[in-house]
């Protein structure tokens, strides 16, 4: 009896090296990853910060009221720092990628592209400052931004809230 278990034993050990095909692919693409790390490392998009606040500019003549979400999530990407800044509300879906011009306390958000499913397209060039945000006392406020309603520029500072990076 015992000599026909210890070769079932072995036996067995031996089939659990056998890798399965998809064992073999993952395998062959984590050493692939391994190979290719710093390449991947550039390519990625990391968050750092996310904020927004909303805004109302009155109501339509039948009295719906005309809002406004801004939304900025401050990302790296192959060493840059940029942002993606969304507007959504009334009548409006707004999407822009910006790079960031950080000097003191102030960090100036530059137009750079729109993004794929941006409403519009039209109304910024590139290199076109959309916005400041500013540090103080330990708050972030943003000013010196364009209104979705009427393109005006807005000197007005609103205080941001910070947002859970998703």
């Amino acid at each position: 009896m015992k000599n026909i278990i210890i070769p079932i034993i072995l036996c067995l050990g031996c089939l659990s090296c056998i890798k399965t095909d998809s064992e073999k692919k993952a395998a062959d693409k984590i050493d692939n990853m391994t190979d290719q790390q710093v390449g991947i490392i550039e390519t990625q998009r990391y968050y750092t910060k996310h904020y927004g606040f909303d805004e109302c500019y009155g109501e339509t003549a039948g009295g719906t009221p005309i809002c406004f979400s801004f939304d900025i999530k401050i990302y790296v990407e192959k060493g840059i720092k940029k942002a993606e800044y969304n507007i959504d509300g009334f009548q409006t879906m707004r999407r822009f990628v910006c790079t960031l011009d950080e000097s003191g306390d102030a960090t100036d958000f530059v137009f750079d592209s729109y993004s794929e499913d941006d409403g519009y397209e039209n109304g910024y060039e590139k290199g076109q400052s959309m916005f400041k945000i500013t540090d103080k006392d330990d708050r972030k406020y943003i000013s010196d931004f364009y209104s979705p309603v009427d393109g005006e520029l807005v000197s007005k500072e609103y205080e941001l809230n910070e947002l859970e990076i998703d």
